[in-house]
């Protein structure tokens, strides 16, 4: 039996892995969509974006804490300032602060996400009010429900924006539209010259009347200053 021919098979080829999207990329991307259509938020996007801006703010505090710290280093070699120099009253104070809210988000982490669930919609927007809480500074007289609204106010802030827009848009339509109704309720167009017979035509052309249009009668001006009228439908003159 002749021995089977296989055919050749060629390696298949590799196939590049995506290319992995840096947290500052996904910001830009999710910043650029967010600017389409501010009334319809995209929580995963701006989610994207608070935790691009708290990574740069945690490296702006590292690198300036770092340059404070080689700083005092330097002076304390030169004999500048003690080494137990104490901290500056306000410089504790923020510290302090700073230490004391970051352990009571921590204690109350589970409240948080129970109160940002009950105010967002979605998951996703629920956990975007969590992290601009966690990254924004409170008035300590704030109760914790107070900062949470906060956290909701800003996370929606476009969509806010934009609802309040539209019914400043949608006001002024309707006082627009109030007015020109009211302009047009005031001017009642004029009506056209009545079909009456040639002879009373002539007749009210040469006792120097003239048809006025809005009031729908003949007129002529008298030398008292009143009207002389004829209405030509009952067919009457009077003055006024």
């Amino acid at each position: 039996m002749a021995d089977e021919i296989k055919p050749e098979t060629t390696p298949e080829e590799p196939v590049d892995a995506p290319e992995p999207v840096e947290p500052a990329e996904q910001a830009e991307e999710a910043e650029e969509g967010a600017k389409d259509e501010p009334s319809q938020i995209d929580y995963r996007a701006e989610l994207a974006l608070e935790k691009a801006r708290s990574e740069k703010l945690q490296r702006e505090i590292a690198d300036r804490d770092f340059k404070l710290r080689e700083a005092r280093r330097k002076q304390e070699e030169e004999g500048e300032i003690p080494e137990d120099a104490p901290l500056t009253e306000g410089r504790l104070k923020d510290i302090l602060a700073t230490e004391r809210q970051a352990t009571q988000k921590e204690v109350q982490s589970v409240q948080i996400r129970d109160i940002a669930g009950k105010l967002a919609s979605t998951p996703e927007e629920a956990a975007l009010i969590v992290e601009i809480h966690k990254n924004r500074q409170f008035p300590e007289s704030l109760s914790l429900q107070e900062q949470l609204e906060e956290a909701h106010a800003i996370a929606n802030r476009k969509k806010f924006a934009s609802r309040n827009s539209e019914l400043a848009r949608a006001l002024r339509s309707k006082d627009t539209a109030l007015h020109d109704t009211a302009s047009t309720y005031r001017d009642v167009p004029a009506a056209a010259e009545p079909k009456i017979a040639q002879a009373d035509v002539q007749a009210m052309k040469e006792a120097g009347m003239s048809w006025d249009g809005k009031q729908r009668l003949y007129s002529k001006k008298l030398p008292s200053g009143k009207f002389l009228y004829f209405d030509p439908k009952t067919k009457k003159r009077f003055t006024r």
